[in-house]
């Protein structure tokens, strides 16, 4: 979005890091088709908001750009001295999107000493079951060796004919679960071998391992233990832009966003949450052969959302740290 209103610095940045085309008159229009192809299925849903100083009148053509924006984008006026109720604001928008995410920010992600103009906020959520589901009979309290502590969670078992294979190279167990068929979304998992470092395992994944993953896949019976959980993953953008030496967003006044000159991004956040618990739109069929390999995922692992007809990757994230349910945010 910021994309078409930014001056050249600005422009080359995201234009090389986030791989934009050149013109920028075609980039709203790839990203419209981008949205729509993301949640035909209506499973993911994709909200953005974007807060600006009350005080300040916007640019006209960024008033057209957020008018023609897919998906639509809601724009609050706030007063950013007031960071209690600039979050409440924030909060009360993505509680009525009905998306499961209660708490988008908290009044320490908006305050601050410096003056601010332009705050984003996006949030991404896969709302679907599996395509095939536990039996909740068989989920038991079972010991999960987290980095910070071993603790006891509530550990699903099925088992289940799905894609696995084991990269004897990085030396771990991959499985891909699907979610029910009108989703077209599936889940993978890289399960580290006990021992082996999580970490250790990101770092040496090649940039093209998630393609080439695909073809390594083989249809086994999997006998299957993953935890219950809910992934709610809030993500500062500008962090990870920064890995990529593309923070000039932040730090350029070289955004037309207000009618009286330019500005920077000052903050930009994104909220990821999916659930993987027992339900699935068909129940499992009882096993008609022993299972031929085993998939218990008792300790850190990497988690991958993609869409199944393409492979094209929507959420990435790790499961490694308790955190307590009452401090999670």
């Amino acid at each position: 979005m910021f994309y078409q209103v930014s001056g050249t610095p600005i422009e080359e940045d995201l234009r090389t890091v986030l791989h934009l085309p050149s013109d920028k008159s075609t980039s709203n229009t790839q990203q419209v088709q981008l949205h729509d192809d993301l949640t035909s299925s209506g499973a993911l849903k994709i909200h953005t908001m974007i807060c600006t100083s009350e005080t300040r009148p916007l640019d006209a053509c960024f008033q057209d750009l957020l008018a023609n924006h897919a998906p639509a984008v809601v724009l609050e006026p706030v007063d950013f001295t007031d960071d209690v109720s600039t979050a409440r604001a924030v909060n009360g928008w993505i509680q009525s999107e009905r998306c499961e995410i209660d708490d988008l920010v908290t009044e320490g992600d908006v305050w601050s000493l410096e003056t601010l103009s332009v705050m984003m906020f996006n949030a991404v959520s896969l709302m679907t079951k599996w395509r095939l589901g536990f039996d909740p009979r068989l989920t038991e309290q079972k010991e999960f060796k987290f980095l910070n502590k071993v603790q006891k969670v509530s550990m699903m078992h099925g088992i289940f004919k799905a894609r696995y294979c084991y990269d004897l190279q990085m030396r771990c167990k991959v499985v891909e679960l699907p979610f029910e068929h009108s989703s077209n979304y599936n889940l993978l998992i890289i399960l580290p071998d006990d021992g082996q470092c999580l970490a250790d395992v990101v770092d040496a994944i090649p940039e093209e391992y998630l393609n080439t993953m695909i073809d390594c896949l083989t249809e086994h019976w999997v006998d299957v233990q993953i935890p219950r959980i809910t992934v709610a993953m809030k993500t500062s953008v500008e962090d990870v832009l920064s890995k990529q030496d593309c923070t000039g967003i932040f730090e350029l006044k070289d955004l037309k966003v207000f009618a009286d000159g330019k500005d920077q991004l000052d903050r930009f956040y994104q909220h990821c949450w999916f659930r993987m618990d027992e339900n699935g739109a068909q129940l499992n069929a009882p096993l008609p052969e022993s299972p031929q390999v085993t998939f218990t995922a008792d300790r850190p692992f990497l988690y991958v959302v993609r869409r199944a007809n393409d492979s094209a990757v929507v959420m990435i994230g790790d499961y490694s740290i308790y955190v307590d349910p009452d401090e999670q945010y």
